[in-house]
């Protein structure tokens, strides 16, 4: 029988922990979870340790090594999250030769409001956490990690009897035909956590009939813009663009101007989406609105409409990288390639950004320039660690050269930073591979559940 490892069991019981806190705390209520999303990203493998390790001189003490390799390297964790090692490896600065001509060896683990904490990893109080605001030692790394998770769980798990103590009232009372426009609200919210956005805009169509006689100001002035952020989830633009007006009158009505300023400006976009892009650009240029031209061709753009795009972005008198990369897009759009590669390489000559540096290297790599296309896609990763299209772009490019294990994690990673499958799938749908990379996102796909992490 093969010896049980304690701290490995650890691991586990914290890994368990952190996931079911996650589950619990749907509305990111503890402190930092909205920026980590309880998003756990992919561990590093063995040989990923190991070269860092080498890099840095140091071994990295026991808890976080196992951590970092059986359960995430980074995600999930105190204040803002626990910052992937993965990062001093792959970013821009030298941290690594930093960390290695530190005395003793410290590796920052992540930052809060008011506290930074590192990971002592060299000398006598190598594998100790240290706060560098007055609060000194806080304990192990596992130590760290628990004691969070002690200091949370207890107002999670009560924030979530009450949560469904009171959605269980709303329920009764839109049975009862009783419900006001902020239980309506919270019911429409928990629907759409639940992914099931046609109930929830069906919930904020019948809190609209309360418009006129509810006079909860707070719950009005989310009903509005949330009513219209659901129909524009759901591509009903002409609703929402409905919803929108209707909103900016009710505000206007009440003295909120500040939302109807914001609903108008909603709308404005919205027509833009709905191809009445005149109607947009004029009450744009009405109010003053920088950038109009780019806006309305922006919108032209995601949408898929190219070559309206290019009447209104040609018109941007502000020449900048990011018009030269809508243009650039515009014209890949139209199938005119080498306008669209000069479009996104002079705008690379204004600013390096990690979108101009995605699109290039996407260009070439339908043309056949694979080996360019992966140094342009890998820079875009360092500027962009987190962005899901830049991830799973990389690892399809990854995977059509052969180096299929570094393309799934990179694809995991992808997988992490975004509740919406799709976004990874259209990403790979851009390479250019004879199965469009279904293979590699089913892996990745898979692999990511065997993890259980909890997604954004």
């Amino acid at each position: 029988m093969r010896e049980s490892n304690p701290l490995l069991s650890r691991a586990r019981l914290l890994h368990g922990r952190l996931v079911a806190m996650g589950l619990l705390d749907r509305r990111r209520q503890v402190h930092g979870a909205t920026s980590h999303g309880y998003r756990l990203q992919p561990p590093l493998t063995a040989a990923e340790l190991k070269a860092i390790e080498a890099e840095a001189q140091t071994r990295l003490p026991d808890e976080y090594r196992l951590w970092v390799t059986e359960v995430a390297d980074g995600g999930a964790g105190p204040n803002h999250g626990v910052r992937p090692l993965r990062e001093a490896r792959d970013g821009a600065s030298n941290e690594l030769g930093e960390l290695r001509a530190a005395k003793p060896v410290v590796l920052p683990l992540g930052k809060g409001e008011d506290t930074e904490h590192v990971l002592v990893a060299s000398g006598a109080s190598s594998g100790q956490v240290r706060s560098l605001h007055g609060g000194g030692d806080v304990g192990t790394f596992f130590d760290w990690i628990e004691s969070w998770l002690d200091r949370e769980w207890d107002d999670v798990t009560s924030r979530h009897e009450r949560r469904q103590a009171e959605l269980a009232t709303h329920r009764h009372a839109l049975e009862a035909g009783t419900a006001s426009v902020r239980a309506l609200d919270e019911l429409a919210v928990e629907a759409g956590l639940d992914g099931n956005l046609e109930e929830s805009a069906r919930l904020y169509a019948l809190a609209g009939e309360r418009v006129e006689t509810d006079r909860d100001v707070p719950a009005l002035r989310r009903l509005f813009e949330q009513w219209t952020h659901c129909l524009h989830s759901l591509t009903r633009f002409d609703e929402a663009i409905l919803v929108a007006r209707r909103g900016a009158r009710w505000a206007r009505d009440v003295g909120q101007h500040g939302l109807a300023k914001r609903m108008w400006q909603v709308e404005t976009r919205l027509l833009a989406d709905v191809g009445r892009c005149d109607e947009a650009l004029a009450r744009m240029l009405d109010d003053g609105w920088p950038l109009a031209h780019q806006t309305v061709g922006w919108h032209c753009v995601m949408r898929g409409r190219g070559a309206e795009a290019l009447v209104y972005l040609e018109k941007e008198p502000a020449r900048t990288a990011a018009l030269l990369n809508t243009i650039g897009v515009a014209r890949k759009l139209m199938g005119n390639y080498e306008a669209a590669k000069a479009a996104f390489e002079e705008a690379l000559e204004l600013e390096p950004s990690a979108a101009v540096l995605d699109n290039l290297g996407m260009l070439l790599a339908r043309r056949k320039t694979t080996s360019k296309a992966v140094v342009l896609l890998k820079r875009a990763r360092a500027l962009a660690p987190s962005a899901p299209h830049v991830l799973a772009c990389y690892g399809g490019l990854l995977w059509c050269k052969g180096e299929h294990e570094a393309a799934i994690l990179e694809v995991r990673r992808a997988l992490a930073y975004t509740r919406d499958e799709s976004v990874v799938r259209e990403a790979l749908d851009e390479v250019p591979a004879d199965d469009r990379c279904e293979a590699l996102f089913r892996e990745a796909r898979a692999a990511s559940a065997v993890d259980g992490s909890p997604r954004a």
